[in-house]
């Protein structure tokens, strides 16, 4: 059981992060994150989490199923199976940053994905190559390197901008201050009422 909740980890986290940076350049929403006054490292440790929040919930669905085979076979612990839940989560988050790197590589989500699982089998070979130092050495690297890279990427991406933070907030409140004086025009034009202003009275 554990064995397959790794492998379907495996593909799964990837997928999750790799849509996260590319799939808002294609829909454009890209450069209003990057308008926000969230540092890159909330932004990327945002997008991060909630893609681990996914897959936690999904091996916390699967715990029923391994404590009723824990108790119709038995031989297994409480604390082995605590234990397989942190490895597993551990894995998806090193795999969950490979696919963030791509994503914030890629223009296309397309894209981020063959790159995501392109350097995942990278990974894996590096892994086992380096078996048993590349057991721990591998995932510190993974999950120390990796955002910070995608960090770098996105502080980049703010300082190629010809737009200064505070113009960048400035900018933004006066669209918002548009749309809200568009939304009261709209408003008032929609309630108005044209008066009769031909002087005549219905016999």
């Amino acid at each position: 059981m554990v064995v397959v909740q790794a492998l379907l980890v495996l593909v799964i986290a990837p997928a999750l992060t790799a849509g996260t940076f590319s799939g808002q350049r294609e829909r454009g929403s890209l450069d209003h994150l990057l308008l926000s006054r969230y540092t890159a490292a909330e932004i990327v440790f945002g997008k991060l989490n909630g893609a681990m929040a996914q897959l936690l919930t999904l091996q916390l669905a699967t715990l029923p199923i391994v404590a009723i085979l824990a108790a119709t076979f038995g031989g297994i612990a409480l604390w082995e199976v605590l234990v397989s839940v942190v490895a597993l989560q551990i894995e998806a988050l090193m795999f969950g940053c490979v696919g963030l790197l791509a994503s914030c590589q890629a223009a296309r989500t397309l894209d981020a994905l063959v790159r995501a699982y392109v350097y995942l089998l990278l990974t894996l070979v590096g892994f086992v190559l380096t078996f048993p130092v590349g057991f721990a050495l591998v995932p510190v690297i993974t999950m120390a390197f990796l955002p910070s890279a995608c960090i770098s990427l996105v502080d980049r991406w703010r300082s190629e901008s010809p737009l200064s933070s505070w113009d960048r907030h400035r900018i933004a409140k006066a669209r918002q201050e548009e749309r809200r004086a568009n939304r009261h025009r709209q408003t008032d034009v929609e309630g108005w009422s044209i008066p009769d202003l031909s002087g005549r009275e219905d016999a």
